[in-house]
């Protein structure tokens, strides 16, 4: 019984692993020549325009002009 409930979790396990490397785009290999982690300098923050992050680790403070939001509030209005 306690055999099956290890290969039970290793499977979940490696599904969720499956699922937040495809989210992230990373490829980590132990023993292989990969290097963990991912290339961020090509990548630009959607917040502060910045290259070499992803908006959720920026760490500057959000800026009052929100893009879409300001955008798609704008656009109702006009439309009534």
């Amino acid at each position: 019984m306690e055999e099956m409930d290890i290969k039970w979790n290793m499977a979940l396990l490696s599904m969720r692993a499956d699922k937040f490397w495809k989210r992230d785009g990373k490829k980590i290999s132990i023993q292989g020549s990969y290097v963990a982690g991912f290339d961020k300098s090509k990548v630009e923050c959607f917040n502060y325009h910045k290259m070499g992050h992803f908006a959720r680790e920026c760490r500057a403070p959000r800026s009052q002009e929100r893009g879409r939001k300001e955008s798609y509030r704008q656009g109702s209005k006009a439309e009534e």
